[in-house]
């Protein structure tokens, strides 16, 4: 008696961790569909207006010194970062997750 239950409770708890399993899978294989999408579509324009505006917030000013060449590529890094991350604010999305 106690066997058996002790069977039916692995059989049904390995039914629940499999459908879970394929729950999670299906639900990472979509969200990855939708990534191929971007990617596709608007990365290249996002990566483009970055480096723009990078360019444009590191672009040497009157009265300032120039920059070394490692400065700058580094100033342009952290830029295209800064500017990467906040892009995509979106409040009204963040509510909906």
């Amino acid at each position: 008696m106690a066997l058996g239950t002790v069977k039916t409770f692995r059989d049904e708890w390995e039914r629940i961790e499999d459908e879970n399993l394929r729950r999670d899978i299906d639900k990472k294989l979509e969200s990855m569909a939708g990534e191929a999408s971007y990617r596709e579509t608007n990365e290249a324009l996002d990566i483009a207006e970055a480096d723009k505006r990078a360019d444009e917030a590191t672009a040497q000013q009157e009265g300032q010194e120039p920059m070394d060449e490692f400065q700058k590529s580094q100033a342009v890094k952290k830029a295209k970062w800064d500017f990467l991350t906040k892009m995509f604010y979106d409040p009204e999305g963040a509510v909906q997750h």
